[in-house]
């Protein structure tokens, strides 16, 4: 995961909209799932478009598709974060 978590940084560090994001990984039935966590700059950006221009531009550099794209408030992503959270279960 460190060579996705590192291609990510570079995606998200494109978009000077983006001041926080973070991914979290997470398992629903037999497939994994990808989401996207995103603080923005601030409330007036459109978000329909970056989602939109993220989508494209993601499996572009790390060759896997963002499952859902997640907006939400400044400081709701900690500034010491993981940039890739594993919450699947393994049993």
């Amino acid at each position: 995961m460190f060579a996705i978590a590192k291609q990510a940084e570079q995606v998200f560090s494109e978009f000077k909209e983006i001041v926080q994001f973070q991914l979290i990984v997470s398992r629903t039935g037999e497939r994994d799932e990808l989401v996207a966590k995103i603080e923005l700059a601030d409330a007036s950006i459109d978000e329909a478009r970056l989602s939109v221009l993220l989508s494209e531009r993601f499996p572009q550099v790390c060759r896997v598709r963002l499952d859902r794209i997640e907006y939400v408030p400044r400081g709701t992503i900690p500034q010491e974060r993981q940039t890739i959270v594993d919450e699947r279960k393994w049993e």
